[in-house]
């Protein structure tokens, strides 16, 4: 028995996991025959009694301990690393397949290590974005060190599957690497669990008094990557707007004096949100509830290089998007397909703009039928199924 090694960097119960790393983990074991297993190796926070623990028959889950960058990661991921190495040893490990820029990081030096090839997934920057969000300083240790793998990786690995198409360009003049991104591709998405059968549940729209509302969507974070004053104040314009009729429905993490705070600060009434956490199956019903949605991603030049995946599924709903600049290809898809509006300039004038190109929109009868051939053109998982049949699929008619 073989096995492929999966690296990631995050937590097992993180989304990043569970929502978009698992479904790719099973296409590609689709791929892989039945001789050869996956090990899928996260970080989690949390103390565990069971390092490995089999998911689903032929793919288990190897957890080392996360930390916040610092000397305690650092020496961690070491340890972690020569583990590693015994698990490629026993386990007869022929190739390594990184996941986004940390976890194809920590992959590349097992590679060196070892003279595994690997393929590195989820390709996009991260230490360049940190900066970018203030989250790191330019020319800090965390920045370097990122920075570095990230190179080395562009270098190195067998094969670069980017989630954008701008990471040609980026990889070009931030690495100095100038070989062919044979793969593209984006964060794909359910499009059987984020559906048109899920808008408007009408249980739903009673219980929340919903009736006659127009409702804006968003599930995510607020801060780091994503607006933080900025998302408020746009509700606020939009309650100027439509007045006691317009509801926002926020699932989020985020405790609700925390959400309260900048609402409070912009002027938005906070009995206008609605504000939950939910399970990964219940996000499509409410998102479903929404008129449209918004991408509150900050503007910055690298993102460029990445693929937010609650735009596909907000697509997948047949809701159309307010979106900021320069968003992978995202922002110029939403323009030419006419499915949203872009958010120009975070001033009152900005998001009345966008409002206005909104509220147009929604009367538009087939605006969700474009939206929902968005996702199916630009975020199905048969993009994916493709690139891995290609890199796998050989292997598997070889073992047969």
């Amino acid at each position: 028995m073989k096995a492929l090694m999966i690296v990631t960097y995050w937590s097992f119960e993180d989304a990043l996991i569970q929502s978009y790393t698992l479904p790719y983990v099973r296409l590609i074991k689709k791929h892989l025959g039945t001789d050869t297993n996956i090990i899928l190796i996260t970080f989690d926070r949390n103390p565990h009694t069971e390092q490995e623990v089999e998911i689903e028959p032929g793919i288990t889950n190897y957890k080392f301990r996360l930390y916040n960058f610092g000397w305690k990661a650092i020496m961690e991921v070491l340890a972690a690393l020569r583990q590693m190495r015994k698990l490629i040893t026993t386990r007869n490990v022929f190739q390594l397949h990184g996941w986004c820029a940390t976890g194809n990081g920590i992959a590349w030096v097992l590679s060196r290590k070892t003279g595994l090839p690997l393929i590195a997934d989820s390709f996009e920057p991260n230490a360049e974005p940190m900066v970018e969000t203030g989250t790191w300083k330019s020319g800090s240790i965390a920045f370097r060190i990122q920075f570095w793998l990230e190179k080395k990786t562009a270098q190195h690995a067998t094969q670069l599957i980017a989630i954008s198409p701008y990471m040609q360009d980026y990889m070009e003049k931030k690495y100095g690497v100038t070989r062919k991104i044979k793969y593209i591709k984006p964060a794909c998405v359910d499009l059987e669990l984020f559906s048109a059968n899920k808008k408007h549940i009408g249980t739903l729209v009673n219980e929340l008094q919903l009736q006659d509302k127009i409702i804006c969507v968003y599930a995510g974070k607020i801060g780091g990557f994503y607006l933080e004053q900025e998302l408020f104040d746009f509700f606020a314009v939009a309650e100027k707007k439509w007045g006691d009729k317009f509801r926002v429905v926020l699932l989020t993490s985020h405790e609700k004096s925390f959400v309260d705070n900048y609402a409070t600060k912009a002027g938005f009434s906070v009995d206008k949100m609605i504000i939950r956490f939910v399970k990964h199956h219940e996000v499509p019903d409410y998102l479903g509830l929404g008129d449209f949605a918004i991408g509150p991603y900050k503007p910055v030049p690298s993102r460029l290089t990445c693929s937010p995946i609650k735009d596909g599924e907000f697509w997948a709903l047949g809701l159309p998007i307010i979106i900021t600049k320069g968003i992978s290809n995202d922002t110029e898809l939403i323009v030419k397909s006419k499915c949203g509006a872009v958010i120009e300039s975070f001033t009152v004038s900005g998001y009345l703009t966008a409002l206005d190109q909104i509220e147009v929109l929604l009367l538009d009868t087939s605006v969700a039928d474009r939206c929902v051939q968005l996702a199916r053109d630009y975020r199905d998982f048969g993009i994916a199924d493709k690139i891995y049949s290609e890199i796998y699929a050989p292997r598997s008619n070889e073992q047969q």
